[in-house]
């Protein structure tokens, strides 16, 4: 099923999928930018460092197609947005933008 969702969001919104057994991740590739929209962590395997592998594997899927930067958000009003935001604050993401309910963080990936 998730193969099959991966080529929908590929076909008709541009988006990709990076999945395993535990979790998945949706991102997209806009110029230097690469944006996780989602990660997802099936519940048994949370506390474990699954989202952090999720986002290392797009991180180097980013690299190779020469992205400079990963960007992602947080939304407040959601479950578990505090920590959310704190994790990836603690991963070296830094507050790029926020509005009313919907919070923009960015990590620098590229050559230094």
């Amino acid at each position: 099923m998730s193969e099959m969702y991966a080529d929908y969001l590929k076909e008709f919104s541009a988006k990709h999928m990076f999945y395993n057994d535990k979790g998945f991740t949706i991102y997209e590739i806009n110029g230097e930018d690469c944006y996780i929209q989602e990660i997802y962590v099936r519940p048994e395997f949370r506390d474990q460092n699954v989202a952090k592998e999720l986002q290392t594997e797009v991180t180097k899927i980013a690299k190779e197609l020469g992205c400079k930067r990963l960007l992602g958000s947080v939304i407040p009003s959601v479950k578990q947005s505090s920590r959310n935001l704190s994790m990836l604050l603690k991963d070296g993401f830094k507050l790029n933008s926020s509005s009313m309910n919907f919070i923009v963080v960015s990590k620098d990936i590229g050559e230094k």
